[in-house]
C-alpha cells in the first residue's frame, strides 16, 4: 500500500490467475527438464527456496514504496538523452498493461514528443 491506495491487477483473483500459473508450474515439475529450464532462465545457481516461483511477496514488499510514484520525468530524461528504452507492458497486467501504456505515453509532453509519435 502506498499513498493510502491499495494497487492491484487481476492476478489477485486466483481463479483468473490459476489458469496461467498452473500450466507453467506443472510444466516445470513434470517435464523432467527442471534443471535445464532453470539454466535457461538463469536461476540454476539460486540459493532461494523454491528456486522458481511465479510471484514473490518479498519482491512485492521491497517495491511497495514505488507504487503510484510518477516516473514520467525519468522517461522524458532518457528520451532527451536519446537512449534506447524498452517499455514493457505485460499482457496480463491490468494495472499498467498495453491498454494504458500508450495513453500514458501520449499524455507526456516533452521536447520532441511530436517527433516521437510521428
Amino acid at each position: 500500500m502506498s499513498g493510502q491506495v491499495f494497487p492491484y491487477d487481476q492476478r489477485i483473483f486466483s481463479q483468473d490467475w490459476d489458469a496461467i500459473e498452473d500450466p507453467t508450474t506443472n510444466y516445470f515439475t513434470i517435464s523432467g527438464q527442471v534443471q535445464a529450464i532453470y539454466e535457461a532462465i538463469h536461476v540454476a545457481d539460486s540459493t532461494k527456496t523454491p528456486i522458481f516461483e511465479m510471484g514473490s511477496s518479498a519482491v512485492a514488499t521491497a517495491f511497495a514504496g514505488d507504487q503510484l510514484l510518477d516516473y514520467s520525468w525519468y522517461f522524458e530524461e532518457l528520451y532527451r538523452r536519446e537512449l534506447p528504452v524498452l517499455i514493457y507492458a505485460g499482457e496480463f497486467d491490468a494495472q499498467d498493461g498495453p491498454k494504458t501504456i500508450e495513453y500514458w505515453l501520449r499524455k507526456l509532453t516533452f521536447a520532441g514528443s511530436e517527433q516521437f509519435w510521428s
